[in-house]
């Protein structure tokens, strides 16, 4: 990740899990971090748990399967903090069940919390952070590089995000931002 005064990072999910994690080591290393979450109560009690770090903190409340509310949230960080260095996109649901039992609603559901998320937050966050020859970074998992049994639709909409990323890392090449994906087991 990008090193040095001035560092602004979006991390999507970020008001549990991964992504609160996530914020809550930048913040403590001295990053700007806007929090993205399309749960208000929790996003709250986040910025309410991480605020000891002295960090600067960003409320971006949105869903980020939703474009506009990316935007939002990317504009937001651009007033606040000046820009942006990085993206950490932890946005996602699991879901395990067999492909035969699961209904069309639940795999688009699937789909947009754990593929869309990153798609839309990536595409508003490209520009300030090629501008900033930052870093992008997705969370996939191991399912998305191997089928495991009762997690197909997951581990598709995973893979997803490994080709996305893939062929953004190549699109970039030149441009001197780093693309990675973190593809953690089951926690």
């Amino acid at each position: 990740m990008v090193q040095g005064p001035g560092r602004a990072v979006l991390v999507t999910g970020a008001s549990s899990g991964l992504g609160l994690e996530v914020a809550r080591r930048l913040a403590a290393r001295g990053w700007a971090v806007g929090l993205m979450s399309r749960d208000t109560a929790r996003l709250n009690a986040a910025l309410s748990e991480i605020s000891g770090s002295g960090a600067s903190l960003v409320a971006c409340p949105g869903d980020a399967s939703n474009p506009d509310d990316c935007a939002k949230a990317v504009e937001q960080m651009k007033k606040v903090a000046g820009g942006l260095n990085a993206l950490v996109c932890c946005a996602g649901i699991s879901l395990r069940s067999t492909v035969e039992d699961t209904t069309a609603p639940v795999a688009e559901a699937v789909m947009r919390a754990n593929f869309w998320t990153v798609f839309h937050a990536t595409q508003a966050a490209l520009e300030l952070v090629k501008a900033a020859k930052g870093s992008l970074v997705a969370v996939s998992s191991l399912a998305g590089h191997r089928g495991v049994p009762g997690y197909g639709v997951y581990g598709a909409a995973k893979r997803a995000v490994v080709g996305l990323y893939d062929s953004l890392r190549l699109e970039l090449a030149e441009a001197g931002v780093h693309v990675g994906v973190f593809s953690p087991g089951f926690f």
